[in-house]
Formats: structure tokens, sequence, C-alpha cells
């Protein structure tokens, strides 16, 4: 089995969630938002905003998880899309899978044999970051953007020289 690599994906043992938190069922439930595909070994949140990958780890860290131990993973693994993980890590691996004609990027726990693709309940690829991406550093968004307005948990984003729209999915809650 295997978890989809979306945006920013924290990607956690399912173990370590059960020793640290409770069911793999409860947490997903109280994830902040619906980003979540799991197997029988690996859990997967995704974020578009770095602030909220970041919130999100702090909040992992203060209930127990250990995000590296000697710059190794240890109970979850931080992952992004475009630039792949941002630690060492000895429990999973990364394969592109060819999907109707455009590559997936998915994390399977190395021990797992099982082929099973999960994806969060609602994805569908004409409205992924696979489809619609574009990947921003803050100092192009202090120089070139401009938030025009929040729809929901989804800010909107104005290119000052183009007049283009972008939007960044944003957590609702965090635990």
């Amino acid at each position: 089995m295997a978890v989809l690599v979306e945006g920013i994906s924290v990607i956690i043992k399912n173990e370590a969630i059960e020793k640290y938190f409770g069911t793999v069922d409860d947490f997903v439930a109280r994830a902040p938002n619906q980003t979540a595909c799991c197997d029988q070994f690996i859990t997967r949140i995704g974020f578009m905003s770095p602030s909220d990958t970041g919130f999100f780890v702090r909040t992992l860290e203060k209930i127990g998880f250990a995000h590296l131990l000697q710059d190794q993973a240890a109970d979850f693994l931080l992952v992004d899309q475009v630039t792949g993980p941002t630690s060492g890590f000895d429990w999973c691996e990364f394969k592109k899978i060819e999907i109707d004609g455009h590559e997936i990027i998915f994390c399977k726990y190395l021990t797992d044999t099982d082929g099973t693709l999960h994806f969060p309940s609602q994805w569908n690829f004409e409205q992924s970051l696979y489809n619609k991406s574009y990947k921003i550093g803050m100092e192009e968004i202090q120089n070139k953007m401009q938030c025009i307005g929040v729809d929901g948990h989804v800010e909107v984003w104005e290119d000052k020289e183009t007049g283009q729209q972008f939007y960044i999915g944003r957590t609702s809650n965090l635990f």
C-alpha cells in the first residue's frame, strides 16, 4: 500500500499514532483538514502552507511524537511534493507512478508489499496540486502578490502585475 504525496505532506507512522494519540481512525477524524489518507502502516496529512505545516508539526511534538532523532525521521517525515523529503529516513520509500498519463508521487512503508494506492477521499487529479500547482517563495509573495480576500479556509492572492489569482488552502483546526 502507499499514500499520496501532494503539497507538503506529513507522513506519520501508524504505530506512533496508536502510541501517542489513540486509533488511526480517531486521528484522521480530528485532522486539521480533509487531506488525510492512510494504509496499514502510515498516514498522510497534506498542507499548502509551510506555516500550517509547522503548526501541525509543533502540535504533534507537544503530544509526544518525535520528528527527528540523529537527523533521521523518527515518528513522522515531512515531504515536499517538489523538493522531496526534508530529512533523512530509513522506514519508507517514494515511488513515482504514472496514472492516466500523469506522474504522481506516493510514499510506502518499506516492509509493505501491497500495491494499493491511497488517496484522500475527495481527491481527483483535475483539482489536485499535480494539475493546478504553483510554488512560490515568501520573498516573491511579499514582492509580487497581495492577499485580496479569504473565502472560508482559502486565501485568495492576486499577482500585482498580471491580476492572476492564486488560492492557498489553510487548515480549519489543528487538534
